[in-house]
């Protein structure tokens, strides 16, 4: 906060100790902060059991799961509500405003898909009371369960909102208590991809909480990404297939030493240049400088950044700008020519900062 002598010194207990008109800022970030990691978990659920899955992120819903295994494919639209305290109250007959809003969304997304194999339900992470269960974590309410006459009475209330409502929708519904807690979901979801790595991946050493900011800043980006129809697989999906790339990339038993790693993550579609030659190019003298012995200048680059790399990793260098200034300085001691793409492919990579 630089030299506080220089600050009225009441002004800044008044900061401090005031109280707050409202925390509203906050807490939408906090709420969209544990739906995007919500999204996470649920790919970490979802990997073993399927053979394929795209996950698509603020499109349609909150997002939204396509898988496949061996017999079908299916997709399941999620909306995620949060309670700081207190449960959800589930009584058909009795619906609430906001309830029957919720509702009323998913008979919308679940009609937009009509005639494929298509689920809605709501995660949330406050237990679902109704008259005559609790439902607690992990546990689900399907409303294909429900009595008839409890069925009618959601078709009744949604009707008010959604027109279209039909029985076949509120088969297609449920309600779901998620196992990501919301206080410190954070640091939850990243013991759930502890625990996935060491389950998946038994034989291999990953560097956990590098991968984990890599994978939110792709599903925060692909959130944020405006939906717009003919470009949403492209733009706000997260495919198996790169998932797993980036478990792969994220595998440290591979590489003999840091600079394999980092070499391995700069390749041609990451580098950033609109001309397909240029990116080729570039990645070709790039990788050929970098296993030229004969190079003493590069090879002095090298060895300073991968031992950068590997502090930071190690948690003893948290500023990715100060990383990005260190690496021009390093290049530009011994190079003419900034490659301002290869920096961009390469921290993209490290700390998830692509298109930023």
């Amino acid at each position: 906060m630089g030299d506080q002598i220089s600050f009225d010194i009441n002004l800044l207990n008044a900061v401090e100790h005031s109280p707050l008109r409202e925390t509203i800022g906050a807490d939408t970030q906090n709420r969209f902060s544990y739906q995007n990691n919500h999204v996470l978990r649920t790919i970490l659920e979802t990997f073993p059991k399927c053979d394929d899955f795209v996950m698509v992120c603020e499109a349609h819903d909150d997002f939204a799961l396509i898988a496949r295994d061996s017999t079908t494919s299916f997709m399941t639209l999620y909306q995620v509500k949060t309670k700081d305290t207190g449960h959800w109250v589930f009584q058909p007959v009795k619906l609430n405003k906001e309830q029957v809003e919720i509702l009323a969304k998913m008979v919308h997304s679940l009609e937009a898909f009509k005639g494929h194999n298509t689920k809605s339900a709501m995660i949330t992470n406050a237990p679902i009371k109704t008259t005559t269960k609790t439902y607690g974590i992990k546990e689900g309410l399907d409303f294909s369960r429900l009595q008839q006459s409890e069925k009618q009475a959601l078709k009744l209330s949604i009707k008010k909102c959604e027109n279209r409502v039909e029985m076949a929708h509120i088969e297609k519904m449920s309600y779901r208590v998620s196992d990501l807690p919301y206080t410190a979901h954070e640091e939850a979801t990243v013991g759930f991809l502890s625990r996935f790595l060491q389950q998946t991946y038994p034989d291999s050493e990953h560097a956990l909480e590098k991968l984990y900011q890599i994978l939110m800043t792709e599903i925060n980006r692909r959130s944020k990404i405006k939906p717009i129809p003919g470009e949403i697989l492209q733009g706000k999906s997260l495919t198996k297939q790169a998932f797993t790339s980036y478990i792969d990339r994220a595998n440290k038993s591979k590489f003999s030493d840091s600079w394999d790693m980092i070499k391995s993550m700069i390749t041609p579609e990451k580098i950033g240049f609109p001309d397909s030659s240029g990116i080729i190019k570039m990645h070709s003298e790039w990788v050929a400088r970098s296993t030229d012995p004969s190079d003493l200048s590069f090879q002095e680059f090298k060895e300073h950044y991968a031992g950068l790399w590997s502090r930071t990793v190690n948690g003893e260098e948290s500023s990715t700008n100060s990383l990005i200034a260190q690496t021009k300085v390093e290049w530009e001691k011994v190079h003419s020519e900034s490659p301002h793409g290869v920096y961009l492919a390469l921290l993209s990579m490290l700390f998830g900062i692509y298109g930023q």
